[in-house]
């Protein structure tokens, strides 16, 4: 009877953990849902201020076709990456919709949680799997693979169809 109650309580422990670090990824990404990450624009020299860096980001604005007034914040968070954070989910659906029409090397992406970025990280090519040639581990699947790799591995693949 107590072996039962032992592994009933050890069960609900294990759950209630689970529970606990999904509400807190749940937290961490409604946080960074109304942000975006801009890459490509380079540090304007070691002691850029706070206006030029407002200045950059509203030039991507621009050509993204978004208001200024719904800016929440920006800051640099790398040589060439900058957070910017709206007020409403529409800014950033909008500023998704159109970044095609950014212009030279800049782009945006989401602001992902650690767990998103994980997840992300899985390659559609190969289903999410590492692939193993030389002893080299490729994750990122056959389009980042030498030409003769490529051959192999389509080979490969062909043989597991038959």
């Amino acid at each position: 009877m107590n072996l039962k109650l032992d592994k009933i309580e050890e069960d609900v422990k294990e759950l209630s953990k689970k529970m606990e670090e999904d509400k807190k990824e749940q937290i961490a990404r409604d946080r960074k849902r109304n942000n975006i990450v801009i890459y490509g624009l380079k540090k304007g020299g070691e002691t850029e201020e706070k206006h030029d860096l407002k200045e950059k980001v509203d030039r991507v604005t621009e050509q993204l076709k978004l208001e200024n007034e719904d800016i929440k914040f920006c800051r640099r968070i790398g040589e060439k990456l900058v957070l910017v954070g709206f007020h409403t989910k529409t800014s950033v659906e909008l500023a998704h919709a159109r970044k095609k029409k950014l212009e030279g090397s800049i782009r945006i992406s989401e602001d992902l949680t650690m767990e998103q970025r994980k997840e992300s990280q899985k390659d559609t090519t190969t289903g999410g799997r590492k692939i193993k040639i030389r002893g080299r581990i490729h994750p990122g699947g056959a389009k980042k693979l030498p030409k003769n790799d490529k051959e192999n591995l389509l080979d490969q693949e062909e043989r597991k169809r038959r």
